[in-house]
């Protein structure tokens, strides 16, 4: 695509009604949380600009559309209800139909078919999905082979800021602060448990410790421990939702601070939040199951992230070091290659007085919309999916003015 025809294509997708797909859902422990994001965002969307095409991924990996998908309480009834909705499948062919209907007529024979002459056309994706296949770079190297945008990082920065203790390996190159950290791998205590364990005690690891799963968020299989038998309890729990462990010295005195970043040309950070879970990091529970009531008016009542009880801007936090955190902020985003909007999560040790990066969340739950009612320039949830999608469609179009081919000199 040479440069004409590429200024000719943004201006046409800013100019027609785009069909946006919002996938959610999706093969992970995060799955509910991903449905609560993903319909938040859909109650959002300016339909004067956008048709919203809901594309929602079960847990056994198959994926669905239709106009109940845009309820809450359809949800409620999985998996039986799903009968009611239309399955659909993504090929990753640029060429021909991407987003095709299924028929499994004869699914008792165990064959289905592809309906590639009805096909679902989006012309953008909004990711707003949580944990594997989502986060990882699984879903966006799939959109990439279909040559489909979508909203968010890419498969390189997607992988990386996935797994917690790579993320903190290039933070740490970059001059940015991180608490010291071990990796323990299933595979290793599956072999051979107490020369696994033994390894990792001989790391200079200190009691108290936090241990929690690396490639998960949401503080899914959290948990602490200040003696050996707690970490290996600790490290059982983790093993069975993912295969590597993160142990970390447990700052017990803490402050969390999270910042949201947006801008891949110009990043720019938001106001800082302080979520009010007392002096320990959160846990999946606090997160999203504290206070996860109606939202009045709301057409799907999910609340999700946007539930938590959090101060935003905290006055109590002083002013140099809320820019310390929105710079650092900027700086992550900048080193790990993001985009679209994240949320980059720092913990504060209150007796050093020493900020810490602690996660980056690539797409983070409510997308952290309530970061940004109170930043400046202000934006809300709709606006930054406008925001977003305008930056999705730039970054898309000059990926296509690069060479794909080259030719077969080799051949000749």
């Amino acid at each position: 695509m040479h440069a004409p025809i590429l200024i000719h294509w943004i201006v046409r997708t800013k100019q027609s009604r785009l069909r946006l797909g919002v996938i959610f859902g999706g093969v992970s422990t995060e799955h509910e949380i991903s449905i609560m994001t993903g319909l938040q965002l859909i109650d959002t969307i300016d339909t004067q600009r956008f048709e919203v095409v809901p594309i929602y991924i079960s847990m056994s990996g198959a994926w669905y559309t239709g106009a109940e998908l845009f309820q809450l309480s359809y949800f409620k009834g999985l998996p039986g209800v799903l009968s009611r909705a239309r399955e659909i499948a993504l090929l990753p062919n640029p060429q021909g139909p991407k987003l095709v209907f299924v028929d499994r007529s004869r699914a008792d024979k165990g064959m289905y078919r592809l309906e590639e002459s009805e096909s679902l056309n989006v012309d953008i994706v909004f990711l707003a999905l949580h944990g594997t296949h989502g986060e990882d770079g699984a879903i966006q190297g799939l959109l990439k082979m279909a040559k489909i945008p979508f909203v968010g990082s890419g498969i390189r920065s997607s992988a990386i800021t996935m797994n917690k203790y790579v993320s903190k390996v290039v933070a740490a190159a970059n001059g940015i602060p991180t608490l010291p950290s071990v990796i323990a791998k299933k595979a290793d205590f599956i072999k051979n448990f107490k020369e696994a364990y033994q390894d990792i005690l001989s790391q200079d690891l200190t009691f108290p410790v936090i241990v929690k799963p690396c490639n998960l968020g949401s503080s899914v299989g959290l948990n602490f421990a200040d003696t050996e038998a707690q970490l290996k309890q600790a490290l059982v729990a983790v093993f069975k939702v993912d295969e590597q462990a993160i142990i970390e010295p447990r700052v017990v005195d803490l402050t969390e601070i999270n910042v949201s970043v947006i801008g891949r040309t110009n990043p720019r950070a938001s106001v800082i939040e302080v979520p009010l879970s007392g002096k320990e990091l959160l846990t999946y529970e606090k997160k999203y199951m504290a206070g996860s009531g109606s939202k009045k008016g709301s057409k799907t009542r999910a609340g999700g992230m946007a539930n938590l009880q959090r101060e935003v801007n905290s006055t109590r936090i002083p002013e140099t070091l809320k820019e310390e955190a929105r710079d650092l902020a900027v700086r992550l985003f900048t080193c790990l290659d993001c985009a679209g909007l994240v949320r980059i999560d720092f913990i504060y040790d209150n007796q050093k007085e020493a900020l810490y990066f602690n996660e980056l969340n690539s797409i983070p739950g409510s997308f952290a919309y309530y970061l940004w009612v109170q930043s400046s320039p202000r934006y809300l949830l709709t606006e930054l999916v406008n925001l977003l999608v305008d930056e999705a469609l730039e970054e898309f179009g000059m990926q296509e003015t690069l060479a794909q081919t080259q030719p077969f000199r080799a051949l000749r």
